[in-house]
This record gives structure tokens, C-alpha cells and sequence, in this order.
């Protein structure tokens, strides 16, 4: 999706938001984290590879949202 769209950070940020309002929603769970985690950890590695991104995927901070949720729960 980073190579076709530039709207990807829209994505990279929707998800984590949704994430958020489940965990202030109370419908966190274990299975939430399970699938999270390696969404944020594979999807910033693999948006890296891309040249035009690259190690911006880290940097900036509209990548900052999945980031700080990760953080947040685990």
C-alpha cells in the first residue's frame, strides 16, 4: 500500500485510533494486542523498504499514532 497510495498514513493512523477506543471502550483484550503488534512492528518494517519512505517511517510523526498505542498496551 505505501509504494500505491500515499494515503497509507491514513490507514497507519485509522487502525490505532480504533484500537484506542476499544481500550477505552473496555473491549481490550489479549486477542487485540495479538493482532496489533505485529501489524505495527511488520508494517513500519516493510513501509522502510520502500525508497521513497524509508527510514522516515520512523521519524516522522505521522507514524507517532501506532507507535504510541503499541507502546501503550503492550
Amino acid at each position: 500500500m505505501v509504494c500505491s497510495w500515499g494515503g497509507y498514513t491514513f490507514i497507519i493512523n485509522l487502525i490505532p485510533m480504533h484500537v484506542l477506543l476499544c481500550i477505552l471502550t473496555g473491549r481490550y483484550s489479549s486477542r487485540l494486542y495479538i493482532a496489533y503488534a505485529p501489524l505495527v512492528v511488520l508494517g513500519t518494517l516493510l513501509a522502510a523498504l520502500v525508497p521513497v519512505v524509508g527510514f522516515n517511517a520512523v521519524m516522522t510523526s505521522e507514524h507517532f499514532a501506532s507507535f504510541l498505542v503499541s507502546f501503550s498496551i503492550a
